[in-house]
């Protein structure tokens, strides 16, 4: 009987350190993937936005220094943050024309950490890095 309780404990204990494990590798600083040193500035035209959680992101089709486009990613808050700082699902219409503020990824991609988006009607969205991220 004892080796059956003894049992049923290791095996919640390990359930339960797997759970809490997974939650904390989930939860991640914005700092660990991108620069957060220097700031980079990304201009372009709106070619999609996925509005999910837990980040949104936006994807702009910029002309770079050899006159040729590539797609960059510009990770936002979440869905549900930006919808609470006023943002509104047409807010970036595709062929939209916007500049990002933000941190550019460690890895070199073409993918940044958006802080805030200008628009062309000089409204500025904030997506939002919390300073203590910094």
């Amino acid at each position: 009987m004892k080796a059956k309780v003894y049992l049923g404990r290791t095996i919640l204990a390990i359930l339960v350190t797997m759970v809490s494990t997974s939650m904390a590798l989930g939860h991640h600083s914005v700092a660990a993937s991108f620069d957060m040193s220097e700031e980079t500035i990304v201009s372009g035209t709106v070619k999609s936005i996925e509005w999910i959680n837990p980040h949104a992101r936006v994807f702009l089709d910029v002309i770079n220094a050899e006159n040729e486009f590539e797609v960059w990613t510009a990770w936002l808050s979440g869905a549900n943050m930006l919808l609470r700082r006023g943002w509104g699902s047409s807010d970036l219409p595709i062929g939209e024309p916007i500049t990002v503020n933000g941190f550019r990824a460690r890895n070199g991609s073409n993918e940044m950490y958006g802080g805030k988006i200008r628009l062309l009607d000089g409204r500025t969205l904030f997506s939002g890095v919390p300073s203590d991220e910094r």
